[in-house]
């Protein structure tokens, strides 16, 4: 309610992006605690600074397109930095 349909809007672009980070960010949070708090190798330190970078990627992309109704290559890097750092984290976390 209050923001506009248009996909070129800022307003949109700012409540989808807020939207979007409070999906995925308080499980990354947890995920990046929970392996922070306990001795971890190498690339379990470089999933938590990939999901962080992924997550700023992903909000850059989406205000800096002219429309969201057309993905751009730096939303979909976030994206997929996203899932693959979620997963990397997931993984760490049953293994140990």
């Amino acid at each position: 309610v209050g923001v506009p349909d248009d996909p070129g809007s800022l307003l949109l672009k700012l409540a989808r992006a807020q939207g979007n980070t409070a999906e995925y960010a308080p499980m990354l949070c947890l995920l990046i605690l929970l392996q922070g708090s306990a001795s971890r190798p190498g690339w379990v330190s470089a999933m938590m600074v990939l999901a962080v970078v992924a997550r700023l990627l992903f909000v850059a992309g989406m205000l800096a397109s002219p429309s969201l109704a057309r993905p751009n290559a730096v939303r979909g890097i976030g994206a997929g930095g996203t899932y693959l750092a979620g997963i990397g984290l997931i993984l760490a976390l049953m293994a140990s």
